[in-house]
């Protein structure tokens, strides 16, 4: 005679996990609609106050002590021309944001990623440059 308490049980447990799984991918590598910077006033303010450095291909743009952290993400129309390769390198830009940049956005400052090179960038090069803005960020 087989028991029904042991399907319960096990039903209970990957309920458990899933909910849990869930809790962790909502909180933790999310980069949703708060975290991107969409106000005109505070992208003016970016450009015109906020800090500048270059790590090819990224242009960056940081203005710290801000409210709560966001971030932009440019692909200029100038060295690409079709919109498909400009929305594949924002979206690999958020991507590697996504994955790296969760610390930035905890500091509360506002950033603006400006793609600048001409070619389509690997994945791999762009989270090497995004290293070296994260050590240029932090100092």
């Amino acid at each position: 005679m087989v028991s029904f308490a042991c399907f319960k049980k096990k039903k209970y447990i990957e309920e458990q996990f899933f909910r849990i799984l869930q809790t962790m991918i909502d909180t933790s590598y999310k980069l949703g609609k708060k975290q991107r910077l969409c106000s005109k006033k505070d992208i003016e303010k970016l450009f015109e106050e906020g800090e500048r450095f270059f790590s090819f291909p990224i242009k960056v743009f940081v203005l710290r002590e801000q409210e709560k952290g966001q971030v932009m993400v440019i692909a200029p129309k100038r060295n690409h021309k079709h919109a498909v390769d400009r929305n594949r390198i924002k979206r690999l830009l958020r991507e590697v944001f996504r994955l790296r940049g969760q610390e930035i956005l905890e500091q509360n400052m506002h950033i603006a990623l400006l793609y600048t090179g001409r070619k389509l960038p690997k994945k791999d090069a762009l989270e090497k440059s995004f290293e070296k803005i994260l050590e240029e960020i932090q100092q």
